[in-house]
């Protein structure tokens, strides 16, 4: 798509980061895209353009899939679950969850979760599990098969990103202290509360608002090609990916599945808007409060977004940073130029993230995946640019 109209609204100054978007439509190109930021809590940019799918414009209620966006919201679950007592993530995981202590997991901490640092990677006969409703909708037998994983390095001995496995034991970490769901909680004490349109597990009845995602364009730079080629079921880089036989050239009709969009994938199965995405770390940016509503202590946004690891991540491949859930910049994030910000992307494009030392925070979700070549400035970066020259 190369031409689109802006719809929304936008604050007097902020027009840039609409001319921003348009230009996105242009070049490298967009089907449907929403943006939003909020400063010292206020909505100042809430924008949308092009079409959630053939024929159906991309509108207000319009929703998509994020994937590792969504470890953003699961790190929040934690935060307040662990600002509230209810855990801490200094315990290991078999503390709340006793099953898991075995094949040598018994020393791995909530912390090495969260930081990908524990040494638990890949799911067990994953491709079996591709695709298949009654393993992704049922949490027993997700738990049951976490809990048999072995390790693949010593817990914290080096950072390899838990592009799976991170959502699915915090997942059930949540359930045993809690009771309840992740997804739940994030429903009931975080999305209702502060009206926050993002979903873990995503109703049947919402699925009518859900954006088709589209698979990333093949890309032509031989460096790019040759890194996407490292993914494959035959290596462990593709195997805690999750990957099938078609790569990450093949992702889009697996998150677009009914059945993906209604299990709760605390890793990588958020469904939501820009601007919910943008809220969440609002509450983030100003303190841990959100229009006069507390959800967490400022002393716990301190503790949960301080690094505590980071180095050449076996996993991707690419130096990584991370807080307690939270991923910080790094020379090839969105946010990669402001030291202070916190938050998270997602595989094609999709991010959010909070910079508490301007009380902004930023959300971007889009339906056309991409893999952008090192060199080039992603659709997001665009935007974020924008947004901070006009203020």
């Amino acid at each position: 798509m190369t031409e689109a109209d802006i719809h929304g609204t936008i604050h007097p100054g902020f027009e840039s980061v609409a001319d921003a978007m348009l230009a996105n439509f242009v070049d490298p190109g967009e089907i449907g895209a929403s943006a939003a930021a909020f400063i010292e809590g206020e909505l100042v940019v809430d924008i949308w353009a092009g079409h959630a799918r053939k024929g159906v414009p991309w509108d207000r209620t319009t929703i998509v899939p994020v994937f590792s966006a969504t470890k953003g919201a699961t790190a929040l679950v934690i935060q307040l679950l662990a600002d509230r007592g209810q855990l801490d993530v200094h315990m290991p995981v078999s503390r709340y969850w006793p099953e898991f202590g075995t094949n040598g997991k018994e020393s791995v901490t909530v912390e090495h979760v969260l930081t990908h640092t524990s040494g638990v990677l890949r799911v067990g006969d994953y491709m079996e599990r591709i695709g298949d409703e009654d393993f992704l909708n049922d949490l027993d037998h997700i738990a049951k098969t976490i809990s048999g994983c072995s390790l693949d390095y010593e817990p914290g001995s080096q950072v390899a990103y838990h592009a799976v496995t991170y959502g699915y034991i915090l997942g059930e970490v949540v359930r045993r202290v809690d009771g309840r769901s992740l997804g739940t909680v994030w429903k009931q004490e975080i999305a209702e509360p502060f009206g926050i349109d993002f979903h873990i597990g995503l109703p049947a009845a919402e699925h009518h608002r859900v954006a088709q995602l589209y698979d990333a364009p093949p890309p032509d730079e031989p460096a790019v090609q040759f890194y996407l080629a490292m993914f494959t079921p035959d290596t462990l880089q593709g195997q805690a990916m999750m990957v099938d036989a078609g790569g990450f050239l093949e992702m889009a009709d697996r998150a677009n599945d009914p059945g993906t969009l209604t299990a709760e994938i605390p890793a990588a199965g958020g469904v939501g808007s820009a601007s919910a995405i943008a809220t969440w770390y609002a509450i983030l940016a100003n303190g841990g409060t959100l229009h006069g509503h507390r959800l967490v202590s400022e002393d716990s946004i301190a503790k949960h977004t301080t690094e505590r690891s980071s180095g050449n991540d076996m996993v991707s491949m690419m130096d990584s940073r991370f807080g307690l859930g939270y991923a910080l910049p790094t020379l090839l994030s969105p946010y990669a130029n402001i030291d202070t910000a916190f938050g998270h992307s997602g595989f094609g494009g999709s991010v959010g993230f909070a910079d508490p030392a301007r009380r902004l925070s930023f959300g971007y979700a889009m339906n056309q995946l991409r893999i952008p070549g090192p060199d080039q400035t992603t659709r997001a970066e665009r935007l974020v640019t924008a947004l901070y020259k006009a203020m």
